[in-house]
């Protein structure tokens, strides 16, 4: 009966490690970093986390409203472009929201976009783009791009 309990105690020890290794992820977590700035004189934007991690870069911002007007933020219509030319759409999966943000004058919110694209290509790049379309302004029926924010890799890959 002992031997059965030891046993037992190890293999739940090694299942524990083996759950605590799978944990940790695929791929390491490289960190982007961008200066606070104000785009194309609509949209104040704080990078407040963003990294690649694998075959997807997470963007989180705070953007603020900088017109006198209400603005119309639809993450559908944002972008991000690499160093090499090409463009990523926004990654779309089964909790993706695509409702548009309403923001008013002198007002933030968080918003939060994903991409995927080929995992060789992100963990190889220095810095990418986020391009801040699908902004419309006051009674604008047309969204459109503001501008794009640069983000670099701001440190050495952490796990």
């Amino acid at each position: 009966m002992m031997e059965r309990r030891a046993w037992l105690g190890g293999a739940a020890t090694l299942a524990l490690s083996a759950v605590g290794l799978s944990s940790v992820g695929c791929g390491a977590r490289v960190p982007l970093a961008a200066p606070e700035q104000v785009v194309g004189n609509a949209v104040f934007v704080r990078v407040k986390e963003a990294y690649v991690t694998g075959d997807r870069v997470y963007v989180k911002t705070w953007m603020k409203n900088q017109t006198d007007q209400v603005i119309t933020i639809d993450r559908d219509g944002m972008q991000l472009k690499l160093e090499g030319g090409a463009v990523l759409d926004r990654s779309s999966g089964k909790t993706t929201q695509h409702t548009p943000y309403s923001v008013g004058p002198g007002v933030g919110r968080d918003v939060h976009v994903d991409f995927r694209g080929d995992a060789d290509t992100l963990a190889a790049m220095g810095k990418c783009w986020l391009v801040l379309g699908g902004i419309m302004v006051g009674k604008e029926t047309t969204a459109k791009s503001v501008g794009e924010v640069e983000l670099t890799v701001s440190a050495a890959p952490s796990e």
